[in-house]
């Protein structure tokens, strides 16, 4: 492994901890920012349940004290209906209140149309007998929740017109019997505009259905929803036990966070849901993570990039340049140096340290081969015979007067056993049988065992 790929590698290992620090952030960041989202739903749905509490508390109160007047325990109709009719004016948001027999025929009401219909077969109507309670009814198309009057006629209505939610609470006569139930119809459109006039965040929705899943109130989009069934994804949040927060597409597809009321629990019979964009929530967690992730990408890029540039100039072509510089001196060029500029660094101090020793070799080299020279010179000029061998019989050296004693030049005695060179120089046997009598290499003998010429 080059030094340059460990350095590529402890590059990495430094950023790898700045990574793993950013993305324990993220997450973190994005963690309270889902608690928040949830905080946010959870608030809207209290205020919208307090709200939509407080409606349908009201309506309880208005029929409990319409089913207490003693106009119904008299079975006084006129008065009935001149009091309804003034109710009926004094009441926002009501679009008729009647009050109906146990047969279900209507009695007298503040929609003079409705009297003489009857709502037998409405599921409220039922309900309310039943129960002997307040009850929240199921969303009606307009009109048509009278029923159908007393001749088989449906009662007109129209289908565009929002539709209402009837409420209901039966009343007794006097012998205490149950003598027909008080209803009044909820204006659908009106609940909308109610909501609407208390503005939502802008990446919040609103929606309030009834216990069969219909669409009541649809927030922002207006009345367009009124009347339509909720998805199947919503409609399994109705007989949910308690309140909770569930994460589903919306009405409009938008992936959102719901806070849900189920209809068993909050506003009896009323699911009411706020569901909170998470896209639009999260966008600002979500920018800050992609800037952090490409600053830390582009801070990991530079490092690599400062980390091959600064290796290169500063590790890589100075150790070149030392090995290079090394390989020359084991081939025999002494002169080669490494020349580093930098001298400072550590690698700059070692160039430095190698090129002191390559000088000072270099010198005692060069001193050696003129002391040899000198030795050399000194040796031919004496008149005796001066010859060294080595331990095998080898000559390796000898003067001018040994050379002119055996009438051979230089070159020819050394390097050749000290034998050879005798009978070479007396020419025994001829070149090839002094070769066979005396090999090149002899075995090491004991100090003194030297043959001598003559």
């Amino acid at each position: 492994m080059t030094l340059l790929t460990r350095l590529f590698l402890l590059v990495l290992l430094a950023v790898v901890p700045a990574l793993g620090m950013q993305l324990h952030s993220v997450l973190q960041l994005r963690s309270e920012r889902a608690g928040e989202i949830v905080a946010q739903a959870e608030r809207i749905l209290h205020m919208v349940e307090g709200e939509q509490s407080h409606i349908v508390e009201s309506a309880r109160l208005m029929l409990a004290a319409v089913a207490e007047a003693s106009f119904l325990r008299t079975n006084d109709v006129p008065r009935c209906q001149t009091y309804l009719n003034r109710l009926v004016r004094s009441s926002e948001g009501y679009r008729a209140i009647s009050v109906a027999d146990r047969d279900g025929r209507i009695l007298c009401s503040g929609d003079p149309s409705r009297i003489g219909a009857t709502m037998a077969d409405l599921p409220h109507f039922r309900r309310a007998l039943m129960e002997e309670r307040f009850v929240v009814g199921e969303w009606q198309p307009g009109s048509s929740a009278a029923g159908s009057s007393a001749a088989g006629s449906s009662a007109a209505g129209s289908p565009d017109d929002g539709g209402e939610l009837p409420v209901a609470v039966p009343f007794r006569g006097e012998d205490g019997t149950l003598g027909g139930v008080v209803t009044a119809a909820l204006d659908a459109p009106w609940l909308t505009r109610n909501f609407a006039a208390r503005p939502l965040p802008g990446n919040a929705s609103l929606i309030v259905a009834d216990r069969s899943g219909t669409v009541l109130v649809k927030l922002p989009a207006g009345t367009a929803g009124i009347g339509e069934k909720l998805p199947a994804s919503h409609l399994a949040l109705l007989g949910a036990e308690r309140m909770g927060v569930a994460a589903l597409p919306g009405l409009d597809g938008v992936p959102r966070v719901m806070a849900f009321s189920p209809a068993t629990a909050g506003v009896r019979d009323l699911f009411i849901g706020v569901g909170i964009d998470q896209a639009a929530a999260m966008g600002a967690i979500d920018r800050a993570t992609r800037d952090g992730v490409l600053m830390t990408l582009a801070g990991l890029v530079v490092a690599i990039a400062a980390a091959w540039i600064g290796g290169t100039w500063f590790i890589r072509r100075p150790v070149e340049a030392l090995v290079h510089a090394a390989q020359c001196w084991r081939t025999g060029d002494s002169a080669a140096r490494a020349n580093l500029a930098d001298r400072s660094s550590e690698i700059g101090r070692l160039g430095q340290a190698f090129d002191a020793m390559a000088e000072t070799l270099e010198t005692r080299e060069a001193a050696l081969r003129a002391s040899e020279r000198h030795t050399r010179a000194v040796l031919d000029a004496l008149p005796v015979l001066i010859g060294v061998l080595t331990t095998d019989g080898v000559v390796v050296q000898v003067n001018h007067a040994a050379a002119q004693a055996l009438g051979l030049p230089a070159k020819r005695i050394v390097g050749n056993p000290f034998g050879q060179v005798c009978c070479l120089s007396q020419g025994e046997d001829g070149a090839g049988g002094c070769a066979r009598r005396w090999p090149r290499r002899r075995p090491a003998g004991r100090p003194g065992s030297t043959p001598r010429c003559g």
